[in-house]
């Protein structure tokens, strides 16, 4: 699944659209721009999963990196 809730007015709503125990439960779901689904669905310790973070710019992926980080999740914290 990819959700992008980014362009939605509906800010913290949309777990009254889309079934999410369904997306986060049978496979990967990625979400751009999580912050938008709210508080209730998305906190500092729920949904349990692995973020994945890009920083940096340049040409090419020149000065760029990846940060890895387990939220509440055993299974992602010992594949890191």
């Amino acid at each position: 699944y990819d959700m992008d809730p980014y362009r939605l007015k509906l800010k913290g709503k949309m777990g009254d659209l889309l079934d999410f125990e369904r997306a986060f439960d049978t496979g990967i779901c990625l979400i751009e721009w999580p912050d938008r689904l709210g508080e209730k669905l998305y906190n500092d310790e729920a949904p349990p999963r692995l973020e994945v973070q890009m920083q940096g710019t340049g040409p090419q992926g020149q000065g760029r990196c990846v940060v890895l980080r387990a939220v509440s999740s055993p299974r992602w914290a010992a594949e890191i």
